[in-house]
């Protein structure tokens, strides 16, 4: 337990020490255990329909993050039972699409044996978007040196315009527990839908030039039951 929480210490002082480059002032000295406990034990809030209060899904995803592929750690603020802000950090989700096709496999697999570079695909990005704004945008999850002042990298993403079943691009999970493969299989060919990469979900569709429509058909009801509770 004593070498989790000095590791846990550790990654907390690591980051704070980044803070300045996200515009944030970084504390006069590193914290202690005492004080990372004293911060972890003030997320204590119960949730509800009133009240202001962060929502973390620190592995949304998990057996993706088990591969080392795709997996999301999500965040979103609270407020009156809405939510008006969500963050969507995604490690291995590139920037580039083109890090994303079948071709890049092999760069791909790689990338997780050798130290990245600028151009590697698994740098991972951000998306965010605040309600009201009627926007939402992606910037690096890591950009070397340089400072996250916004927009900076910062780009805006759409949804995709396609009305046409025949042009659009699908994903899937890529569990079978999680979907029914061949029921996909069998919609998208009925009505000419395009098969497109199993990746995060939410960012893939909210990115106009790689995925259109999310398909789920879940074939357990213990996930069918859990995933509208």
């Amino acid at each position: 337990a004593s070498e989790l929480l000095d590791s846990v210490v550790k990654t907390v002082n690591e980051c704070l020490a980044d803070a300045p480059r996200f515009g944030v002032q970084k504390p006069k000295s590193s914290l202690g255990a005492s004080e990372v406990l004293d911060i972890i034990s003030r997320c204590n809030s119960t949730g509800g329909p009133s009240g202001r209060f962060w929502v973390l899904d620190p592995v949304d995803g998990t057996l993706g993050f088990v591969r080392g592929d795709q997996y999301a750690v999500a965040l979103a603020l609270i407020e009156d039972g809405e939510v008006v802000l969500g963050v969507l950090g995604c490690p291995n989700y590139p920037m580039r699409k083109e890090w994303l096709g079948y071709q890049h496999r092999y760069h791909r697999i790689v990338s997780k044996l050798t130290p990245p570079n600028s151009d590697s695909w698994n740098k991972g990005c951000v998306l965010y978007a605040k309600k009201g704004s009627g926007k939402a945008w992606m910037q690096p999850l890591l950009n070397v040196n340089k400072m996250f002042v916004w927009p900076n990298h910062a780009k805006q993403v759409f949804v995709s315009s396609i009305d046409n079943p025949a042009l659009a691009t699908f994903c899937e999970p890529v569990e079978k527990a999680n979907s029914s493969h061949s029921f996909t299989a069998g919609l998208a060919h009925s009505v000419g839908l395009r098969g497109g990469p199993s990746l995060g979900r939410g960012s893939a569709v909210a990115r106009v030039w790689l995925c259109s429509i999310y398909i789920s058909s879940t074939c357990c009801p213990f996930y069918e039951k859990d995933r509208h509770n």
